[in-house]
């Protein structure tokens, strides 16, 4: 089954940035291009891992169940929008994370060793935290884009710098990830309490 680990957010802040994604749907009008995230399905991605045996998902709880002890609870806090890579060829718009960034690296890190650990193959790319806004229509025009990016970078400089919320990160989840014809479908499969 595909996996991943996680810290999850709290209900508010889901609603929080559903409300801030139509704040930005109606300051970008009728432009399609986006594909929004379901809020009740935003997270803090630690670590993707994609396929995981029983095995894997056994150790994986061992390594985890420690790291957490290990852990105290932090406080972060979501603030204003970005693009990956950029926003001329914006592909994903996000909110960035700030707060106690310190102990959330030091807890990626530690999620990464474990990854490894149980057999998964080191993530190619740095940790960046953020949350998922949308995902740029894979077949939106590259003008159309370029465009829409300028528009929202021009956005985030003004409207979009605010914070829009902060919690209190208490625990690892480690995550099933079902892929479905409407989008996956999120279920935990072990909690872990920092």
């Amino acid at each position: 089954m595909r996996t991943f680990i996680a810290i999850d957010l709290p209900e508010l802040l889901k609603k929080q940035m559903g409300a801030l994604q139509v704040e930005i749907q109606g300051a970008l009008g009728e432009d399609g291009a986006l594909n929004w995230a379901n809020p009740q399905k935003m997270h803090v991605t630690l670590r993707f891992l994609g396929e995981t045996d029983d095995r894997q998902r056994d150790h994986l709880a061992h390594r985890l169940k420690k790291i957490a002890q290990d852990q105290s609870p932090f406080d972060l806090h979501l603030v204003g929008i970005g693009a990956f890579p950029n926003w001329p060829r914006m592909r994903v718009l996000w909110t960035g994370i700030e707060g106690d960034l310190t102990q959330l690296k030091q807890l990626q890190a530690e999620v990464e060793k474990a990854a490894q650990a149980c057999g998964f193959a080191a993530e190619e790319r740095a940790f960046s935290p953020h949350i998922t806004l949308a995902r740029v229509d894979r077949n939106a025009a590259t003008r159309q884009v370029q465009h829409m990016g300028e528009f929202l970078r021009g956005w985030a400089q003004t409207s979009g710098k605010r914070k829009w919320g902060s919690w209190r990160a208490d625990e690892l989840i480690h995550m099933r990830s079902q892929l479905q014809p409407d989008g996956a479908v999120y279920t935990p499969l072990r909690h872990f309490p920092l």
